[in-house]
């Protein structure tokens, strides 16, 4: 099962989202295994964006040393 944006507003989201994460410095899009739109840093996600059923919007974070 793939989680790619095939709704009007789900690739409107992931649009908004790309164009945030552009603006951030290293940031790199990738599809991950699941089919899930991630945006990294360092090759460790922050974000993750997929849609099923509805949208999902899954942001990540860890603590700065």
């Amino acid at each position: 099962m793939t989680h790619q944006f095939v709704t009007v507003k789900g690739l409107e989201l992931l649009s908004k989202v790309r164009t945030f994460c552009s603006e951030l410095p290293e940031v790199e899009e990738k599809v991950d295994g699941f089919g899930h739109t991630t945006f990294r840093v360092k090759d460790k996600p922050f974000v993750m964006m997929g849609e099923t059923d509805g949208q999902l919007l899954n942001q990540q974070q860890s603590k700065t040393k």
